[in-house]
């Protein structure tokens, strides 16, 4: 089950999400009020019109409410825009009309959403790029910061700036007006009027006749924008109790990400998202994808991105995460052609192993694509982040759990078939002795005996160590911590392991950096812990390995070191090396030797480590405090 922490975040999600619809729900009744307050300002002083031309105006305003009220009834937000900006083009008999609207969290304007075409022939703005960060920049000074509509008479006017130009005249405008859409002095959006002839002219009546329009569009965007921000979040919050849902049915990775990517592909509204990883080369690859037109080349198992590439954008663009509007504008030549012949012109992507700054990768990337250019706001950025960390959160959790239950059904195996091996040797020795006649003298049986007492001191010393792995887990274990010479510690222990070495043909040397300063330890606990080390370098090793074990004074640290030139430790073992029942290993007692060693160095403030190569050796080291 879910533990009681992920319970939690859901249900705060979800109180969170209640909250926003009540508030929203208040500030669209108050919009609302505002909306239907608004009345044309036909008391306004009109020089040199007469009557006829007064009515004239106060019809097109109210030509213009009713269009404008029929827009509001549409439930999307770009089917609204669509009808608004087609009573705009008609009213100016413009060529095209087009509303972007304003992110000002990140201070940009995002793709047009709408837009109204005289001449279905005509280039369409919608899903043909995106402004530029330096557009962006002239277009929020000249409109907002400004407050005042930009009349531009002719495109090729040198005084405008060449990315202005450029951007019109790519698709054949010639001249325009662009007013600023604001409510409550915030920043909604702009409104692009075009002509694809120049020398175009606004008069003064037309100006003002737009200006009241634009009061009017400013209360519908606010309400309609509102309301899709809220349907998004909803729609965010329900994917993730499903998703999650669906980690508690099923806990299948494959399947865990097949449906997070569709749950992704719906909300955000994506053309493709792909969970990638890295493969053995560290190049990115697609893991799993989902797509929603049928007509893109699946790209599963296809790689993606070099290594090189992918690090440099991280570099460039991240590292939390990497948003590319137009590879055209974005990426090199090289990688924007490979891009595109895949169906990719825009994309984000987030990799989630180091936004949550886990070691396993197997949570990977997620990269969302889109088929045009493409600018995310602020809220789909949010609600990308906020879905995926969620659904990973939880999927590292439950694998957590998994690993946990694997660590103790090993646990459970090895410590039965380490204990059932020694009580199965005293057995069959107490066989022995009991299948003698009585008055056998204990000379004949001492060779069992003997068999008997090392075999209960294996036992004994298996126990011991679950016993003092609890009291360190715990927090009960009290160091006796005293002046000592590492050096006399140290030959303290070879002088109870030379029976071991010798039977082993082991060949150790000492080399102890002269008039070292006293380490403050707990004695017994640091020999067993030299112990440990030495008799693994023995036991672990084929007869006849060189044993070096080395001190010396590294800043205000002594530093102890326990080499061989056995056979190394295999790569797909030292993740886990100092676990305390390793998966990898076939005997407990090696497994608690290493974990009670880190234990007690960790205890006195102290840290180890191991460097191995295969075939060469491994060096185990272990620093302590000096006294």
């Amino acid at each position: 089950m879910i533990n009681i922490t992920v319970i939690i975040i859901i249900i705060a999600i979800i109180m969170i999400a209640f909250l926003a619809i009540y508030l929203q729900m208040n500030s669209i009744r108050k919009i609302l009020k505002e909306f239907l307050a608004i009345k044309p300002d036909l008391n306004k002083p009109v020089k040199s019109k007469t009557e006829e031309e007064s009515e004239r105006l106060n019809g097109r305003e109210k030509l213009l409410e009713t269009l404008i009220g029929t827009a509001l009834k549409s439930p999307y937000l770009e089917q609204a825009i669509n009808g608004i900006t087609e009573a705009i083009g008609n009213q100016f008999n413009a060529d095209r009309t087009a509303i972007r609207l304003f992110d000002p969290t990140n201070k940009t304007f995002l793709d047009a959403i709408g837009e109204y075409r005289k001449n279905e022939n005509l280039p369409s703005v919608l899903q043909k790029g995106t402004f530029t960060r330096e557009l962006d920049d002239y277009l929020i000074n000249e409109l907002f910061e400004n407050k005042r509509p930009m009349i531009i008479e002719n495109i090729n006017d040198p005084k405008y700036p060449d990315i202005l130009r450029k951007t019109f005249e790519n698709l054949n405008v010639q001249s325009l007006i662009m007013a600023p859409i604001t409510y409550n002095n915030m920043p909604l959006a702009i409104i692009a009027i075009t002509n694809l002839e120049p020398d175009i002219t606004w008069s003064e009546e037309n100006i003002d006749l737009l200006s009241n329009m634009i009061g009017k569009i400013a209360v519908a965007i606010n309400i309609l924008w509102l309301n899709k921000r809220l349907k998004t979040a909803l729609i965010g919050e329900q994917s993730i109790r499903n998703t999650i849902t669906k980690i508690r049915i099923s806990f299948n990775p494959d399947v865990i990400f097949d449906y997070l990517l569709n749950q992704l592909l719906i909300v955000l509204n994506a053309s493709r998202v792909m969970h990638l990883n890295y493969n053995k080369d560290n190049s990115i690859y697609v893991q799993n994808e989902a797509s929603k037109d049928n007509r893109l080349e699946p790209l599963n198992n296809q790689v993606l991105f070099l290594s090189d590439d992918f690090d440099n954008m991280l570099a460039n663009k991240g590292p939390e995460i990497v948003i590319v509007n137009d590879v055209n504008q974005e990426l090199k030549p090289e990688l924007s052609s490979f891009l595109r012949s895949k169906g990719i012109q825009a994309f984000v992507i987030y990799p989630v192993y180091m936004k949550l700054a886990v070691e396993d990768k197997s949570v990977g990337i997620i990269m969302m694509s889109f088929s045009s250019p493409r600018k995310l706001s602020s809220d789909e950025m949010d609600l990308l982040v906020l879905i995926v960390d969620t659904v990973s959160i939880v999927y590292l959790e439950t694998l957590q759990r998994q690993k946990i239950e694997e660590i103790r059904k090993t646990f459970t195996a090895t410590l039965a078939h380490d204990l059932r091996s020694p009580i199965l040797g005293e057995q069959k020795a107490l066989e022995a002795i009991l299948a003698r006649r009585l008055g056998t003298s204990l000379d004949d049986l001492s060779e069992y005996l003997n068999d008997i007492y090392n075999t209960n001191n294996d036992l004994l010393g298996i126990v011991n160590n679950l016993l003092d792995i609890y009291q360190y887990e715990s927090g009960k274990s009290e160091l006796k911590l005293e002046s000592n010479d590492i050096k006399d510690i140290v030959d303290s222990v070879m002088r109870t392991l030379k029976p071991l070495a010798k039977d082993q043909n082991s060949n150790i040397t000492i080399n102890i950096q002269e008039d070292l300063p006293e380490v403050m330890v707990d004695r017994p606990e640091i020999q067993r812990v030299i112990s440990n080390l030495v008799s693994n370098a023995i036991k672990h090793n084929k007869k006849g390995t060189n044993i070096n074990i080395k001190a010396n004074k590294i800043d205000n640290e002594i530093q102890v070191a326990v080499s061989d030139n056995g056979q190394g430790i295999p790569e797909a073992e030292r993740p886990n090396i100092f676990q305390k029942y390793p998966v990898t290993k076939s005997g407990i007692g090696s497994g608690l030797g290493l974990y009670l060693s880190k234990q007690i160095i960790d205890a006195h403030g102290g840290r180890i480590w191991f460097k191995s190569e295969v075939g060469k050796g491994t060096t185990f080291y272990f620093t302590l405090p000096i006294a």
